[in-house]
């Protein structure tokens, strides 16, 4: 029976960053991190359910295809990292990916970061500006944005960030409820000098061995965001629509690029037969291309740059306007007043509670 160990996030806690430099080094006879012939159907299964929901179908064509697979590899222990684990599109939804994965990963290990929510929430909010999302904060956070768009704007509901969502106590009671002691929290804040620590501690909870040390240099910081200047220079152009006109509109491109890989994605579980499934599964088209007009793609690449050069010299970090961060830090200590009584008390690093 294979020993598998899932690192499941949450986003902007070093996964990334993690998943480059750090993992791939534990990787031997007796490890195998993230097999390809397991990550390609996972990833797209999860698109399934985020636009379509999942079947019972579904499932069980992907549990007939993991066991076929996993005989496969030599390797007793499987070390999947993959943060659309725990999230996608800003949203957390633990109790539906909780329980997709005690449906195909009942005896797995399970890892989590933990990363305070107003600055979790402030980081996830540039990323997606970065993927050239362009909306205001108070089109993004409740409950300054609005409950309901209009058919021109209905696509921003997509993005709408509820921190109410983001509720760490209701995450751990439900993946307790599942998985028991083969859980494990851990917090961003503890090792964010030094993501090799972080990754060291996800290696020791879980019981993978790490023999090597050969992790001594720092992990390379990956998704950078946009700093304060250059998020001031993208409202301007987005308020004054002077660019990013693909991203306005009822047919937003951005979002409907997400669909069209979704319905592939369905597409793929619709298979008739194992041997149906696997056959799409291998000839799967994985082009995420987004098509922007000529005038956009040149802007995106010139503040790309600008904030590359910017943040070389001067690295000044934004912030949320100033109501939003109050309400964010408010509603954060409330909810993390039951995280600590569900950890226990001490467990949490001061700036949750304090």
């Amino acid at each position: 029976m294979k020993n598998i160990v899932l690192h499941i996030g949450l986003p902007k806690t070093g996964t990334t960053a993690l998943q480059r430099s750090y993992f791939p080094q534990i990787q031997n006879y007796n490890t195998c991190y993230n097999p390809s012939n397991i990550i390609k159907p996972i990833v797209q299964l999860l698109k399934v359910i985020d636009f379509f929901g999942m079947k019972d179908e579904d499932v069980e064509m992907f549990n007939s295809y993991l066991a076929q697979e996993l005989n496969k590899i030599d390797s007793k222990n499987i070390f999947i990292s993959l943060e659309n684990l725990s999230s996608r599109l800003l949203k957390f939804d633990f109790k539906t990916r909780g329980d997709f994965l005690k449906k195909i990963f009942p005896d797995a290990k399970i890892v989590i970061v933990l990363r305070y929510q107003p600055d979790l929430l402030r980081s996830l909010y540039q990323q997606h500006v970065a993927q050239d999302y362009f909306l205001f904060p108070n089109e993004v956070f409740m409950p300054f944005s609005r409950l309901s768009f209009d058919r021109e704007s209905s696509w921003k509901e997509a993005m709408v960030i509820n921190i109410a969502e983001w509720d760490y106590a209701a995450l751990v009671r439900h993946f307790k409820s599942l998985f028991g002691d083969n859980f494990h929290v851990l917090f961003y804040e503890d090792h964010a000098r030094n993501l090799n620590h972080l990754g060291n501690e996800i290696l020791a909870v879980s019981g993978l061995p790490n023999k090597t040390q050969v992790l001594t240099r720092p992990v390379e910081k990956t998704n950078i965001s946009y700093n304060s200047i250059t998020m001031k220079v993208i409202y301007i152009l987005t308020r004054t629509r002077l660019a990013f006109r693909s991203n306005i509109g009822h047919d937003s491109q951005k979002i409907n690029d997400l669909k069209n890989q979704a319905e592939r994605s369905r597409y793929l579980f619709d298979a008739g037969s194992l041997d149906e499934f696997g056959k799409r599964i291998n000839d799967f088209n994985h082009d995420n291309s987004i098509v922007l007009t000529g005038l956009d793609s040149i802007l995106i690449n010139s503040i790309r740059k600008f904030n590359y050069y910017f943040d070389s010299f001067c690295s000044l970090r934004f912030e949320l306007p100033r109501e939003i961060k109050f309400y964010l830090e408010c509603k954060a200590k409330m909810m993390n007043k039951e995280l600590e009584m569900v950890l226990g008390k001490g467990t949490l690093p001061p700036k949750y509670t304090d």
